[in-house]
């Protein structure tokens, strides 16, 4: 059988380069949502909750260990290399939140995504 492949384009003139070219693959993309899959069912949270979290806001803040984004998640997640703890927005008091962001390329798959789907929905 052959090998299923897609890509999303960017659109001409944008900020990623200034031509049409191949954006996001769907290969890159796949393995962020395995990744975070896997993650999410060793740690008995909702996948999809999270990676919808994980592609609108590109980063996560922990939670209570009965929240979306457990300490156990977030170590899970930052050990495979899909989130590392942003040193740029330290907790401000010992209780505070941790706060992680996705790692590269991760978080540049994430960016190009979101720009990509805002001229779509704004040409509609």
């Amino acid at each position: 059988m052959g090998q299923f492949s897609m890509e999303i384009y960017a659109p001409t003139g944008s900020l990623l380069s200034g031509n049409l070219h191949p954006a996001v693959s769907s290969a890159e993309l796949a393995r962020l949502a395995s990744l975070v899959s896997d993650c999410a069912r060793r740690s008995h949270v909702d996948a999809e909750t999270v990676l919808r979290s994980i592609l609108e806001t590109g980063g996560v803040t922990e939670t209570p260990n009965s929240g979306s984004f457990p300490r156990r998640l977030n170590k899970k997640l930052e050990d495979c290399g899909v989130l590392w703890k942003n040193p740029l927005l330290p907790r401000t008091r010992p209780n505070t939140a941790r706060r992680y962001v996705l790692a590269q390329p991760f978080l540049e798959i994430v960016r190009q995504l979101q720009f990509t789907l805002s001229g779509a929905s704004s040409d509609d």
